[in-house]
């Protein structure tokens, strides 16, 4: 089991070392895991998929969409910790990319066999390279790509893909304007009507099932819910 963190500011060729790492283990036969798309063969990283994973190579690029430090004790975090914690057994090595590292879930950082820093050059992108002993981090190794090299490997990943955080949509509601929270609310009850139109008597067990099959957060439950039972009943009047 290995773990990487590669540290650095926007456009210093992080996501650009974590491809081609991953390309050239692809190449030795590795199966390759990633949050972010790959124009080579891999496997879309999905958090379920984490658990029955063994052997291979896990890419998390931003990787704080999914393992930020300030809601350490968050499921997501304990869930992929212990998955952290037994990744010698299952045969999993990470690579994981941060604008800093103080954003990511501390048991990753503490966890991690190297550090990498990233920065740009007259000539193209630098790293820098440290490896964890028991005195600490130590510098091994530096060295530079030049951006004529750098360029073959461009067309294997979207340098300007975004990566959105994790439970997306629970962090927007809980920032919604209360028009935008209503007509959010009416047109996924709307649409779940229409998807289970032979559904009878909704209870909020169905509710959530149908917000799960198509894909909405479950902080939805009870509003659709009451929504789809009373539609405007309970809207404010003056």
């Amino acid at each position: 089991m290995m773990l990487i963190l590669v540290l650095g500011d926007v456009g210093t060729g992080k996501t650009l070392l974590t491809t081609i790492l991953a390309y050239l283990s692809h190449k030795k036969g590795v199966e390759v895991y990633s949050n972010y798309t790959l124009n080579f063969p891999y496997k879309k990283l999905t958090v379920n998929m984490i658990y029955n994973i063994k052997k291979g190579l896990v890419l998390l690029d931003e990787a704080y969409t999914w393992l930020e430090a300030r809601i350490s004790g968050s499921k997501l975090n304990r869930f992929l910790s212990y998955i952290l914690f037994q990744s010698r057994k299952r045969g999993l090595n990470w690579i994981l990319t941060a604008q800093l590292g103080s954003v990511i879930e501390l048991r990753f950082r503490e966890m991690s066999d190297y550090v990498i820093y990233s920065d740009i050059c007259d000539l193209g992108f630098s790293y820098e390279v440290y490896k964890k002993t028991k005195y600490g981090f130590v510098k091994i190794n530096s060295f530079r790509l030049p951006y004529e090299n750098a360029e073959q490997f461009f067309s294997l990943y979207d340098t300007y893909e975004v990566i959105p955080p994790f439970r997306l949509e629970e962090m927007q509601l809980e920032f919604m304007t209360p028009e935008e929270f209503n007509l959010t609310v009416k047109r996924v009850a709307d649409e779940i009507i229409k998807k289970f139109s032979n559904v009878e008597n909704w209870t909020k067990d169905k509710v959530l099932y149908a917000l799960k099959k198509l894909g909405y957060s479950r902080d939805l439950a009870k509003y659709v819910y009451l929504e789809i039972k009373h539609g405007g009943e309970f809207e404010q009047t003056d």
